[in-house]
C-alpha cells in the first residue's frame, strides 16, 4: 500500500524518521478496515473535541492541557476523514 500524500512541505519522512520506533515508512504498521471498529474514527474525533473545548477560546493551544488536534493532522495532513 502506498503512502498518502504528504502536505507539510516533504517534511513527512523526517517526521518518521524522528518517531524512536520506527526505522522506516515501510515499516510501520497499516491498519486493514477490518481492525478498526465501526465509527472508531467519528467517536474519537468528538472524544477530542470535548477535550479542547474544556479551555477558553482565546487561550494558546500550547497552554492548554490536555489539548489534542491530531485528528486536525490526520484530515489536513494525511488527506483521510475516515477510515
Amino acid at each position: 500500500m502506498p503512502s498518502p500524500p504528504c502536505s507539510f512541505g516533504g517534511v513527512c519522512g523526517e517526521a518518521v524518521r524522528q518517531l524512536p520506533f520506527s526505522g522506516s515508512p515501510e515499516q510501520l504498521k497499516h491498519m486493514g478496515a477490518d481492525e478498526l471498529p465501526e465509527g472508531s474514527y467519528a467517536q474519537a474525533e468528538k472524544w477530542a473535541q470535548k477535550i479542547n473545548a474544556q479551555h477558553p477560546a482565546q487561550r494558546a493551544k500550547d497552554l492548554c492541557d490536555p489539548y489534542t488536534d491530531v485528528f486536525e493532522f490526520v484530515e489536513k495532513g494525511l488527506r483521510i476523514t475516515g477510515y
